[in-house]
């Protein structure tokens, strides 16, 4: 599936991603999945693991509904299932 599909639907759903999960969707790497996306908020949904943050945003840069202890989807098999229950 196509990086920005999934950076939409996370974002029109507000829900958060791990970086592992969605390379595992996109077939990329969790280390370089947002490589070469900007920093903005719509951006914002995918997130490490550990902190439940985007590594490396401001503030200025972070969707404002984003909560730092809500649950993230942390497998490639919960986000399919999750992007095919959210179209």
């Amino acid at each position: 599936m196509e990086l920005s599909v999934v950076i939409a639907r996370l974002h029109k759903h507000g829900q958060k991603a791990t970086y592992g999960a969605v390379g595992g969707v996109t077939g990329r790497l969790a280390r370089g999945v947002m490589q070469g996306q900007p920093k903005l908020p719509r951006n914002s949904w995918v997130v490490a693991k550990k902190t439940g943050l985007p590594t490396g945003y401001s503030a200025a840069e972070t969707d404002t509904r984003l909560q730092p202890n809500s649950p993230a989807i942390e497998s490639a098999e919960q986000l399919r299932a999750w992007l095919i229950a959210h179209p």
